[in-house]
């Protein structure tokens, strides 16, 4: 069984997520990995985290090819993904 830091670190990713809060979201997901004492939650977790980095790769490739104000871009950001 994971341990109550692994726990809470994970639950946090998840809120800071449903919240919009993307660098949080990350951030915990990132401290959750190393806690983490079960292997295929461990992979799940990895595996999340580099979704979560194409995401924001995505995003930026996306912003990146608009015209949109920074403004504009930051607003989406807070979204998620650009659409055109």
């Amino acid at each position: 069984m994971a341990s109550l830091n692994a726990m809470s670190l994970m639950q946090q990713s998840v809120c800071s997520g449903k919240v919009g809060d993307r660098k949080n979201e990350i951030a915990y997901m990132a401290a959750y990995l190393p806690a983490e004492t079960v292997k295929i939650r461990k992979l799940q977790a990895k595996f999340k985290l580099a979704q979560m980095y194409q995401q924001d790769g995505m995003d930026v490739i996306a912003a990146a090819s608009t015209n949109e104000t920074p403004e504009a871009v930051e607003a989406q950001d807070k979204v998620g993904t650009m659409h055109d």
